[in-house]
C-alpha cells in the first residue's frame, strides 16, 4: 500500500507547498464543480488513523487532481486510476478499524455495550474483504488476521465464535433469571391490573432516557458499576413510590366502603 499512500501524500505536500499551487488547486476544484469546503488534510505517517482520514478527505477531490495533472507540468506524483481505486478500498477497510477505535476510546460516556458490536462488524468486514478480487487488499487483510486473533483469543468473544458458546449462554441465561425472580419477589404486584401498569410505567426505553439523566457532564467519569448502581437504585425508589401510592389509594377506598356501611 506504501506506493499509493505516499503518491496520495507527495500530492497532498504539493498542492500546500505554496501559495500559488494552492491557488491553482481551487481553480481545479471549481473547474470540476467541486462543492467541498475544507481542503484535505495531511497526515502523521507514523500514526494510522491519521492516514486514514488522509485518504479519506482526499477522495473527493479526485477529479480536481486529475485536473491539475493535465495543467501542471511540475505535478509529478498524481496517482494513476487503479491507485484511487486502491485508496478507496484502503479506506473501506480502515473506516471500519478507525470507527471502531473512536468509539470504545470514549471518555465522557459508557463503552462497554459497545465493544461487542464493533469488534463484530470489524470481524465481518475483514472476512468479506478476505475474498476481494484485489489480491494486494487480500494480503493486507491476512496479515490483520494474525495480529488480530493475538488479541481476540485473549477476549471473552471467543466464546462466541466456538463449541464453547453453548456452556456461556447457559449462565447467563441462568443467572439472568434469578436476578429478574429476586427483583420481582421484592416489588410483586398481587393483581393483574397492577402487572399491566408496571408494564406501561416501566418500557425498556426509560433505561436508555434515564442514562442520560443520571451521565450527565459533571458526572461523566462515573464507572460501569455505579451508573448500574445509580440507575438500579433510582428504579427501586420510583417502584417503593408507587407502591406507597397504590396502597394510599387502596386505604381511601376501604374506608368510603367503610363509611357507606355506617
Amino acid at each position: 500500500m506504501a506506493s499509493v499512500i505516499d503518491r496520495i501524500r507527495e500530492s497532498m505536500q504539493y498542492v500546500k507547498s505554496s501559495q500559488g499551487r494552492m491557488e491553482k488547486f481551487n481553480a481545479m476544484i471549481a473547474r470540476v464543480g467541486l462543492a467541498c469546503k475544507n481542503h484535505p488534510s495531511l497526515d502523521v505517517p507514523t500514526r494510522w488513523n491519521s492516514t486514514y482520514l488522509m485518504l479519506e478527505s482526499s477522495l473527493p477531490f479526485r477529479a480536481a487532481f486529475e485536473a491539475l495533472k493535465e495543467t501542471d507540468k511540475d505535478y509529478k506524483s498524481a496517482p494513476s486510476a487503479s491507485e484511487w481505486e486502491m485508496a478507496e478500498a484502503i479506506c473501506h477497510l480502515l473506516g471500519a478499524f478507525y470507527t471502531a477505535t473512536k468509539k470504545i476510546s470514549g471518555r465522557t460516556y459508557p463503552t462497554s455495550h459497545m465493544y461487542f458490536y464493533e469488534v463484530w462488524n470489524v470481524k465481518q468486514i475483514k472476512e468479506k474483504e478476505v475474498i476481494s478480487e484485489n489480491p494486494t487488499i487480500v494480503a493486507m487483510v491476512k496479515e490483520m488476521e494474525e495480529k488480530w486473533m493475538k488479541y481476540f483469543e485473549e477476549s471473552f468473544l471467543t466464546s462466541s465464535f466456538g463449541g464453547g458458546a453453548e456452556k456461556y449462554l447457559t449462565k447467563v441465561n441462568s443467572a439472568m433469571k434469578i436476578l429478574f425472580a429476586e427483583y420481582s419477589s421484592k416489588y410483586e404486584n398481587t393483581s393483574d391490573e397492577g402487572d399491566e401498569v408496571a408494564e406501561e410505567d416501566v418500557p425498556a426505553e426509560a433505561a436508555f432516557s434515564n442514562a442520560g439523566r443520571i451521565i450527565t457532564t459533571q458526572r461523566s467519569s462515573l464507572t460501569p458499576s455505579t451508573v448500574e448502581t445509580l440507575m438500579c437504585l433510582e428504579d427501586w425508589f420510583r417502584a417503593a413510590d408507587r407502591q406507597k401510592a397504590e396502597s394510599t389509594v387502596g386505604d381511601r377506598v376501604d374506608d368510603q366502603n367503610d363509611a357507606g356501611k355506617t
